[in-house]
């Protein structure tokens, strides 16, 4: 008994993918979890606000430096007493 092949090999592996949270973000997806522009991402990085690193040419931006980010806003803003 032989099984027939799916009509999409890599619907498994994406399905997978789904279901599993990234743990860094390329500049476009960081922009929009931090609800800015893709441009001030790249400022942020820059100016040395937002660490991010290199694979294979890409840059990425780990979930937990922009979970580190918020907080750093946040408790920069209620040191401000906004």
């Amino acid at each position: 008994m032989s099984q027939s092949q799916p009509a999409d090999p890599d619907r498994f592996y994406r399905n997978r993918q789904e279901d599993v949270a990234p743990l860094s973000h390329p500049p476009d997806r960081a922009a929009r979890r931090l609800g800015v522009s893709r441009s001030r991402v790249f400022e942020l990085m820059k100016a040395g606000e937002l660490k991010s690193f290199l694979i294979g040419g890409r840059r990425y931006i780990a979930d937990s430096e922009l979970a580190a980010f918020v907080e750093r806003c946040s408790a920069s803003s209620a040191a401000d007493g906004a």
